[in-house]
């Protein structure tokens, strides 16, 4: 809302609170007085200044086209800032009643002609490009943007990014050289393991029939020991009858 050429400051309107990307001012109460529209946003901002939350954030506080305009300096579009009324405050008089909350933007652009990504003022490569994992900080502001080419920035991958690229693809889970290896070892026990298996099914069919013939020899001995035994009492009888 378009201010008045005098603001009137007193218990009425004098305390409001502000909200910055989640943090919260402590309240912040004006001195009473008439002020212009110039000297109420300087005070408004020396007082957001003294802030122990938000003191340190930089937030500008603007008069323009004769409103009031509160500026955060975090980009991006999650960074919202917010204006409450103090305790049985009435913030009409100061514009701020009906304000609007405008969120931040994103950085856009292009990094070797391939759209990249903006993370606040971050502009990140795109995946899978040869930008991959570059990060440009901007700090250009509208003043400074113009229509054509100001620079070229040279890309070349450094040794670390190299060495990752050959580990990635050493490590690929699909078709790396190290999932080949362990594709080969594994293939290698399991075809062992089968053979063991053979080999130990042979073994107990061998120490089966072999349990099974010892058994036999232990049952054809033990009826040619009953036989002799007979045999034996046989003729030790027949021997006794001749002596008589």
């Amino acid at each position: 809302t378009p201010l008045a050429g005098t603001i009137k400051i007193d218990d009425t309107n004098n305390v409001l609170i502000v909200k910055l990307n989640g943090r919260v001012s402590d309240p912040i109460e004006l001195r009473k007085d008439i002020y212009t529209r110039g000297s109420l946003a300087k005070t408004l901002q020396n007082r957001l200044m003294e802030d122990k939350v938000l003191g340190r954030r930089r937030i500008q506080v603007r008069e323009e086209e004769g409103r009031l305009k509160i500026i955060s300096s975090t980009y991006g579009n999650s960074s919202t800032i917010e204006v409450e009324a103090g305790s049985g405050m009435d913030l009409t008089s100061l514009g701020l009643e009906d304000g609007v909350s405008t969120p931040g933007e994103n950085v856009e652009g292009l990094i070797g002609n391939v759209k990249a990504k903006g993370r606040g003022q971050l502009l990140v490569g795109a995946e899978d490009s040869n930008t991959e994992g570059l990060r440009l900080f901007i700090t250009l502001d509208d003043n400074d943007l113009v229509d054509e080419e100001e620079a070229t920035v040279k890309i070349s991958k450094g040794v670390a990014v190299k060495l990752g690229d050959k580990l990635s693809k050493l490590n690929d889970p699909l078709g790396g050289n190290v999932k080949r290896a362990t594709d080969d070892i594994t293939g290698q026990m399991s075809s062992f393991d089968e053979q063991i298996k053979r080999l130990n099914q042979r073994a107990e069919s061998k120490r089966s029939r072999l349990q099974n013939k010892f058994a036999k020899l232990d049952s054809t001995m033990g009826r040619l020991k009953s036989q002799q035994n007979y045999i034996s009492q046989q003729l030790s009888a027949m021997s006794g009858a001749r002596k008589i």
